[in-house]
Order: C-alpha cells, then structure tokens, then sequence
C-alpha cells in the first residue's frame, strides 16, 4: 500500500481517487533452471462506480505496458539470454 499519496497528487473535487490499492509479485525458478514462473495479483478499492469499460482499457494497457517493461529489465540484467 503507498501511503502519503494526496501529497504526491493533491485531491480534487469529483476525481475519483483509489483508496487502496494491494499488489503481490511472486517470482520463483521453474524446475527446469532455465526460466522463471511469475505470478502478479492487483486488487484495488476505487472508492466509487467505475465503468467497467474504462476498467477494461486500463487493465490492458497498464498491465501489458508494465510486463514488458519488467521483460525488458530483467533480459538487459541477464545479457539478453
């Protein structure tokens, strides 16, 4: 949970504003040795209607563009194996 929030972005009124929001990332080496199985779970308490349209969007974009730039990360750590 980040904390201190309202300090980095200042509230505003009729801006919908997640409350709480929990990740859990879990990274563990297949049996194999030559690869790594990575489990990512997000639960977030928005504090009011969003439509599930606009739910739907951010999901796949933000999600999407977040793995591949973990992808990216760890392959320039590994030397592009």
């Amino acid at each position: 949970t980040v904390r201190g929030g309202a300090a980095v972005v200042p509230e505003e009124q009729g801006t919908l504003r997640v409350k709480d929001s929990r990740s859990l990332y879990v990274l563990r080496e297949r049996e194999d040795g030559k690869s790594t199985e990575f489990f990512y779970s997000l639960h977030d308490e928005p504090g009011g209607y969003i439509p599930p349209a606009a739910v739907n969007t951010i999901v796949k974009f933000s999600i999407s563009g977040f793995l591949q730039k973990m992808y990216n990360e760890c392959d320039n750590i590994m030397g592009g194996r």
